[in-house]
């Protein structure tokens, strides 16, 4: 959340210190791990990254994240 026109701006002020920005890719694993077994049995679970700074990520990221 790092950018001007971001719509999250005003909730810095919730945050004592600065937040990290980024997931960790241990992180990542675990919620993408939780989130299939607390989902409905069904042939297909989908993620979606809001904005564009997720696709300043890179390829290797969605790599790892899938």
């Amino acid at each position: 959340l790092n950018c001007d026109y971001c719509f999250y701006l005003e909730k810095q002020s919730l945050y004592r210190e600065k937040p990290v920005t980024h997931m960790d890719d241990d992180t990542l694993e675990a919620y993408v791990r939780h989130y299939i077994a607390a989902s409905e049995p069904q042939n297909e679970v989908a993620f979606t990254w809001q904005g564009g700074e997720p696709t300043l990520l890179g390829l290797d990221f969605y790599r790892r994240a899938v």
